[in-house]
Order: structure tokens, then sequence, then C-alpha cells
């Protein structure tokens, strides 16, 4: 990463590192030092479910289609016989685990309990804050308060949701399926979640208060913002893209095309795994 990024304006650093990268807390110091670390779980049932629709994985598979079943649980019936056919290593971490590998944990150790230890307990460590994506809303308020932002900060508009012909409902074998094929990252799930809480009741009296006038924000905002009634579909039919109205406020477009509404004071980054 050191090695690839472009040096940061003269007189400036980077500050922020938002990315898709497993976690490697020694070479992101080179690149943000003293920097305040945050990463975000979702409970692996959901997680999983999401990981094989989004990224097409029974297309990938050659998974056939049947009246009887549907791929998802064709694929979770055979898992065994469906993985002799994964060729490159991208598709074998997203298919066992994904979650813990992003943490740090190598793909060929996740059935080692005392490695798989080890690496839930350093993260708990270096993390300041786990983020769980089931309560997002719940997050960003903990995330405003850690970074000392505000609520316009943190307003969001929901992106990447994705086509509900990719979607596939979980009853109770599928779900118990999944668990077992992802134990480590039910176990991370877990040690995490309680925690999480901790840090809500820690909050004091005004989270809810604090949340409640969040969402209010976001239930304007999106009013304001988000025409309901169309979507488009795009990035190969996989998702359902955010339609603004037509007559949207200037910020709905900022928030439409940067996520989250970081003022400019704060945006000479990169990125969100670390933030200084």
């Amino acid at each position: 990463m050191a090695k690839h990024l472009l040096p940061p304006l003269p007189g400036t650093q980077y500050n922020m590192l938002v990315s898709h990268v497993p976690f490697n807390k020694t070479a992101i110091d080179r690149v943000i030092r003293n920097a305040t670390f945050i990463t975000i779980l979702r409970h692996p049932v959901a997680n999983y479910e999401s990981i094989f629709g989004f990224m097409k994985i029974a297309n990938y598979l050659n998974i056939e289609q049947n009246t009887s079943q549907d791929p998802f649980h064709m694929f979770l019936s055979n898992t065994a016989i469906y993985s002799k056919r994964i060729n490159d290593s991208y598709h074998k971490t997203l298919l066992k685990n994904r979650q813990i590998f992003d943490v740090g944990l190598d793909l060929k150790n996740h059935n080692n309990e005392t490695l798989v230890d080890n690496v839930i307990q350093k993260a708990s460590e270096e993390f300041d804050l786990v983020l769980i994506a089931d309560y997002f809303d719940e997050s960003l308020v903990l995330l405003k308060k850690l970074l000392c932002w505000d609520f316009e900060d943190i307003l969001y508009l929901q992106q990447n949701k994705r086509n509900n012909k990719l979607r596939f409902d979980i009853d109770n074998w599928k779900r118990q399926r999944i668990l077992e094929i992802n134990k480590a990252d039910y176990k991370l799930y877990q040690h995490f979640n309680k925690p999480f809480w901790r840090k809500v009741e820690a909050y004091g009296d005004n989270f809810h208060k604090d949340l409640a006038t969040f969402r209010d924000m976001l239930q304007k905002m999106r009013s304001e913002c988000v025409d309901e009634d169309r979507f488009i579909i795009d990035y190969e039919e996989r998702r359902n893209a955010t339609t603004l109205k037509n007559n949207a406020a200037a910020y709905c477009n900022d928030l439409n095309n940067n996520g989250f509404n970081i003022p400019a004071s704060k945006q000479n980054s990169t990125s969100f795994h670390a933030i200084k």
C-alpha cells in the first residue's frame, strides 16, 4: 500500500483510509500513523446469503436451476462438490469465513481454534470501534461520538441495494448450514456483538434520544431526496440504484455521489478502515 499510493499533496497528509482490504495494522500504520481503527461486521447468515446473491455465485459455479430447490439450497447441500469448482483464491475467500479473513485470519487457518481466538483477541485490542451492520443507525451514532462529528456528517442514502432476483429465503436449515460453514465468522460476530451494546450503554441516557433525532433527519432527507417509485438496475443487474427526485436539493446529489456526507474540512482523504 505505502509503495503504490500517490503521496499526499504538499503540506497535507492522508487522514482516512476506507478500503476493502484484509486488515494489517502494521501496514496501515505506514500510511496513516496514530490512527483510529474502525471496521464493520454483519451477522454471518445475512452476510453469506448476500455474498451468494450479489456475487452471482450460482452462475460462477454453474449451479443448474431447479424448480424444487433454489440454487442457494443446492449449494448449501453440496458444498464439498461445488467447492471443487472454485479455481481462484478470491472466490475461495468469499465462500467460507470471509469476515474473519478481512480481520486478518489466513484462509488456511479457519479451522484452527487457537489461531481463530488469537485473531479475535488481537482485533479486540487493535480496533477502536467495531460497527454492526445489522444495527447500522446505532453504529453510526457511536461513530459520530467517537470521531466528534455532527449528525450531518453521518447522513446517508442507501446504495448498492441488491436486486430482489438475487435474494434467497432463509429457513432454519439454511441458517444452521451457513453457521456450520462459517463457524469462525460466527465466533467473531458473537465476540464483538456484546461490547457493541456495552458501548451503547456507556453512551449514556442520550443514546436513544440521539438515535431518534438521527432517524428523523434520515426520514426527512429521504422524503426530500429519493424518488421511491423509481430505481435503476445496474452493475450487471446486481443492484437497484437509488434515483433522486427531479427537484431534489443540491445536498441530495452530494449524498448520492459520496455516501457519507463528510464535510470538506474532513475530506483530504482516501478512506475508512483507519481514521486519523
